[in-house]
């Protein structure tokens, strides 16, 4: 008898874990699985993405929008979604519910509970900072439910194993990587980009998470202008929540496109010189390697879960100094000569670094030995 399989991404509304849950899918749903039942639970968002991939969800079982946020599934019967299930696969836990008889898999991407002492913290005020540490202490509770855990990266496995809650759960390592549509023009959609007359154009994709350190980048405008006479223009990608949330100065100052759909992003990379990414805590992000997969140069943090990744493609700074952010990225540009064959040879290594169709691949021989123990 087949066993039946539930992937469910109902958790998740934006940041870079849509985008791998909807890429994901997407190629699974390319993938010959017939020796299990795989069904599929998605929010809103990923649903969003799946459509304008034009996904053909008709391959699985069963095929259903919900929405689920935080402890909140607990009472909005998340549990009752995974019944007759012998596995549920949440792609970025954890999973908040009450009774299951399933197995569990999740993938683990929470940087607060790898590293708790970690420099957003310092920046927060004494209630935030209790709310804070109850706020993952729960979440590292529901991770520990989990049967089996996914990670990005080795550096992520190795913390885990120091980890109390969760140092004993088997944890499976599954690179990520930069979805096909990066490779494949005529899927992209257009991003409407304000007009610039600046120097350059520099930007990201990220939410305004706290730990995304976006915030700096007025004062890297200013100082990239006053000391190196470099007329700097910032894009970023907020919702409009977060955009009215910015100050006055933020807003005049800088240039706000709004959220993307996956399909967007390459557009976006395209229209920019140069990407700048001032984080301060991640377990993984796929912006250096889209970075570097859109042959853009990459001024990132120099934390190590960002080097393990972009190794020596990219130009690194202390994500706290905003003079050592307007440096590198003045030095660049104001230097005679360019990194062309750098920016090729990174193209190529993100290229070999892992392919979208491998990790689904992956994904789907954990999720059929994982139900099959």
């Amino acid at each position: 008898m087949k066993k039946n399989i539930l992937i469910n991404a109902s958790n998740l509304h934006g940041g870079g874990a849509v985008a791998v849950a909807s890429s994901f899918i997407h190629e699974l749903s390319l993938i010959n699985f017939s020796n299990v039942n795989i069904s599929l639970l998605v929010s809103s968002e990923v649903g969003e993405n799946l459509s304008q991939k034009n996904t053909n969800t008709d391959v699985f079982c069963n095929y259903k929008i919900m929405n689920f946020y935080g402890l909140s599934s607990l009472w909005n019967g998340l549990s009752r979604e995974f019944l007759n299930y012998h596995l549920v696969f949440t792609v970025f836990g954890p999973a908040y519910f009450c009774f299951s008889k399933a197995k569990h898999l999740f993938g683990f991407a929470q940087p607060w509970i790898l590293y708790p002492n970690n420099p957003v913290l310092n920046k927060l005020n004494f209630l935030m900072r209790l709310k804070n540490k109850f706020h993952y202490f729960v979440q590292s509770v529901f991770f520990s439910r989990a049967d089996e855990l996914i990670v990005e990266l080795e550096h992520v496995k190795k913390g885990l194993s120091n980890y109390s809650y969760l140092k004993n759960i088997p944890t499976h390592i599954v690179y990520s990587t930069v979805d096909n549509v990066f490779y494949n023009q005529d899927k992209w959609r257009k991003v409407d980009f304000p007009a610039s007359k600046a120097d350059i154009k520099l930007g990201v994709i990220a939410r305004d998470y706290p730990h995304k350190n976006l915030h700096c980048l007025l004062d890297v405008k200013k100082l990239l202008l006053k000391k190196y006479n470099l007329k700097a223009d910032f894009f970023v990608t907020f919702s409009s929540q977060e955009w009215d949330g910015c100050s006055d100065e933020y807003k005049q100052k800088m240039f706000n496109v709004g959220l993307l759909t996956l399909e967007q992003c390459p557009s976006f990379y395209s229209q920019i010189d140069a990407v700048v990414f001032p984080t301060l805590l991640e377990c993984f992000s796929a912006t250096p390697l889209e970075s570097m997969a859109m042959g853009k140069k990459l001024f990132s943090s120099n934390l190590p879960f960002i080097k393990d990744c972009a190794l020596d493609y990219a130009d690194y700074f202390d994500p706290l100094n905003v003079e050592s952010i307007a440096s590198s990225i003045a030095n660049y540009f104001l230097k005679k000569f360019n990194d062309e064959a750098l920016l090729e040879e990174a193209k190529m290594y993100v290229q070999n670094f892992s392919s979208a169709e491998d990790r689904a691949k992956k994904y789907l021989d954990l999720m059929i030995k994982a139900v099959n123990k």
